[in-house]
């Protein structure tokens, strides 16, 4: 119970962004069970409250109402590799805006071989209008070059139904990993 900061997978939706003076951090409750073969997440935060903004202005515009985050990430080893399960619900009362969101992520090794690979859907109520959004994203990698170090390649797609209002929201994400500089546009 409290504040605290919360980070899944590669924190392509969930991410603390720790390396920002003001990190990020969440106050709520969170339930995490770890077995010999499995941990699960269960959450739920508020993420603003009544008239207070978000400072970072994502979903709580002023006079805004409760912003709450919930959800549940289960991760589990399958054959060697590592999978995480998940789904994660936004409902920014405020903009008016639900955000619903499920999907997989999936990395491991053959070898000098490496991958990792994800695949979210997102179902969108914003303004009482309805969209959805998904976005994907491989990366396969060899990690034994003759000098030391890797060499990658990369495919993501992120698309929504068409309206701009229903483009893909990557939630709490720790962007600038995976977009720079550009993540300011998101």
């Amino acid at each position: 119970l409290g504040r605290q900061e919360v980070s899944f997978d590669n924190q392509r939706l969930v991410g603390a962004v720790d390396w920002v003076q003001r990190a990020r951090s969440f106050d709520g409750a969170r339930w995490l069970r770890q077995g010999k073969n499995y941990s699960a997440d269960l959450f739920y935060f508020q993420v603003s409250e009544g008239d207070t903004t978000d400072p970072d202005g994502s979903f709580a515009p002023a006079g805004a109402s409760d912003t709450n985050f919930g959800g549940l990430h289960v991760a589990f080893p399958v054959a060697g590799h590592n999978v995480s399960l998940a789904y994660y619900g936004l409902n920014a009362t405020a903009a008016g805006a639900l955000y619903h969101t499920a999907g997989a992520y999936a990395t491991g090794a053959a070898g000098p071989a490496t991958y990792s690979a994800e695949a979210y859907y997102q179902d969108i109520e914003i303004g009482g209008a309805n969209g959805s959004a998904v976005l994907g994203a491989v990366t396969v990698g060899y990690d034994k070059l003759p000098q030391g170090g890797n060499v990658a390649v990369w495919y993501e797609y992120v698309g929504g139904d068409g309206a701009a209002e229903n483009a893909f929201s990557t939630l709490f994400a720790t962007n600038h990993k995976f977009y720079g500089e550009m993540d300011f546009f998101l």
